[in-house]
């Protein structure tokens, strides 16, 4: 028996969501100032992606008890922002943890024109995480170097049209080179 898919926002989340405070600037002051920004309980809305470097994060309360959702559902919630114009590959780790993302285009994204191509998200950590009703993806990984020697564990992609899409760079024609979008060695439980 499975516990049910946590749902901090409710059913009615995209009600008035043009009229909900908007929590980006204070969440992305918070993961500036501390690195790993704590959120308490509760529902954030944004109407920004969230950027997320080397070693930040996000850490709520639970997944079933705080929740960032998107104001407009063109947004990803999380991107990264680390090597946005290096071409050789340039590690990148970060942690989220007991939270639910809600109602973006994709809940994490990282791609070429933000992460840069040589980008290799590697020791990541994705614990009790919920990704609910994605546009796009519930992670996102697009024309980057890889995503390699990850921990995705207690992750729930609901109502995501993909749950994890992987987009090569279209002129790949193989060996170990920034683009490749590269997916190995992550750990899901």
């Amino acid at each position: 028996v499975f516990n049910p898919i946590p749902d901090p926002a409710g059913t009615n989340w995209q009600t008035n969501l043009k009229n909900q405070p908007d929590s980006s600037d204070k969440i992305q002051a918070l993961i500036n100032q501390y690195g790993i920004a704590e959120l308490p309980s509760g529902i954030f809305y944004i109407n920004k992606p969230l950027l997320l470097k080397n070693g930040q994060g996000i850490i709520g309360a639970g997944d079933g008890k705080t929740a960032i959702v998107a104001k407009i559902p063109t947004i990803n919630i999380i991107e990264g922002a680390t090597h946005l114009n290096e071409r050789v590959q340039m590690v990148t780790s970060f942690v989220l943890a007991d939270l639910t993302l809600q109602g973006g285009l994709n809940g994490i994204n990282h791609n070429a024109a933000g992460s840069g191509v040589g980008s290799d998200y590697n020791l990541v950590t994705l614990s009790h995480v919920t990704f609910r009703n994605m546009a796009n993806a519930g992670i996102l990984i697009d024309n980057i170097y890889a995503w390699d020697n990850n921990f995705i564990d207690h992750t729930n992609f609901y109502r995501c049209k993909t749950g994890i899409k992987q987009i090569p760079n279209p002129a790949y024609i193989g060996g170990d080179r920034v683009g490749m979008t590269n997916k190995k060695k992550n750990v899901f439980y």
